[in-house]
């Protein structure tokens, strides 16, 4: 641990040392509630994330298996032909918020001129393809969702592990650094203290002495 050169160590230096000391902790502090705080909220979002992460997983499972038996049934031409056009327009509008100081993205599915509209028949068509149908309409939004949310947690993971490795420094360098340094100076002052005080009861004998000396030649004379 490297501390501090003090050749002529002053209690202006301890009070600033201590100073420093006392608002380091206070710094440390701060980063450990904002920690806490990031990794509290971290978790809600993992949660929520992994959730829909299954809801995504089983429904795009449910639909490759609807997709399968319509195949079986009809031609993928007449299968796309039935869900190219679209019935409404999509518009995307992203936006940011912030947790803890950390900037995330918040992405908005607008839905305009909204139709019920087919590109085919419910007689003619295969019952599946009317799920299929539903079901591709509200995949996007949750889709898109999940993606908002895995990217909260990248953002999140990269601020936490930010703050830990400031938090650590302050815990495990800076904090012990300026505390032996307080504790250096502190043991320069007393022992200058005590080189004072040798030095000033000496002077004291050696006046002591001299007044003595000077006494006893007055009454000899």
């Amino acid at each position: 641990m490297k501390v501090g050169n003090h050749s002529n160590p002053t209690r202006m230096e301890l009070m600033k040392l201590k100073n420093k000391l006392s608002m380091t902790r206070r710094g440390h502090k701060l980063l450990k509630d904002k920690q806490d705080e990031l990794i509290h909220q971290f978790v809600k979002i993992v949660h929520e994330t992994k959730e829909l992460r299954e809801l995504v997983d089983n429904t795009m499972t449910n639909l490759v298996g609807k997709f399968e038996t319509v195949k079986r049934k009809r031609s993928l031409v007449n299968i796309y032909e039935m869900l190219m056009v679209p019935s409404s327009n999509l518009e995307v509008k992203y936006e940011t918020s912030s947790i803890m100081a950390v900037v995330i993205p918040k992405i908005d599915l607008v839905e305009n001129n909204l139709t019920n509209d087919k590109t085919f028949s419910d007689l003619s068509a295969p019952i599946e393809i009317d799920f299929i149908d539903k079901d591709i309409k509200s995949f996007l939004p949750k889709i898109i969702l999940l993606a908002e949310l895995e990217q909260k947690i990248r953002l999140m993971a990269d601020e936490i592990e930010k703050v830990r490795r400031r938090v650590n420094v302050i815990e495990h360098v800076l904090v012990p650094e300026i505390t032996e340094e307080i504790k250096s100076i502190r043991m320069k002052l007393d022992e200058n203290e005590r080189s004072n005080t040798v030095r000033i009861m000496k002077s004291k004998d050696i006046v002591v002495k001299k007044m003595l000396e000077d006494r006893a030649k007055n009454i000899n004379k």
